[in-house]
């Protein structure tokens, strides 16, 4: 499932736990999005799983990926439904989207 930038202020401003994966290849500063993306987790995408895993991140939770326009973190999104984690939210168009939100 698709969410943009109200959703995901909505999940941070309530608190609601949830796995926040920053799957951009080169965590560059986005003035812009500081508030958001200082609650993300930085790790590529050929070790997310691993990190769930060692994170014990539990099947059931939450999980947002953020990649720099979508498409990494939609496929993503495929391997980690295939591997049995069932609440997978990506960020529609990455960052590109957040930033087309302001």
């Amino acid at each position: 499932m698709e969410i943009g930038l109200f959703q995901l202020e909505n999940l941070l401003v309530t608190r609601t736990q949830f796995c926040f994966l920053d799957l951009r290849s080169k965590v560059i500063p986005i003035p812009e999005l500081e508030d958001v993306l200082s609650h993300s987790t930085p790790v590529t995408a050929a070790n997310a799983l691993e990190h769930l895993k060692r994170d014990q991140v539990a099947l059931t939770s939450p999980i947002v990926l953020l990649c720099e326009s979508g498409k990494t973190s939609e496929k993503l999104a495929h391997s980690l439904e295939a591997a049995g984690f069932q609440n997978i939210y990506t960020v529609a168009r990455g960052t590109e989207g957040l930033l087309s939100e302001l």
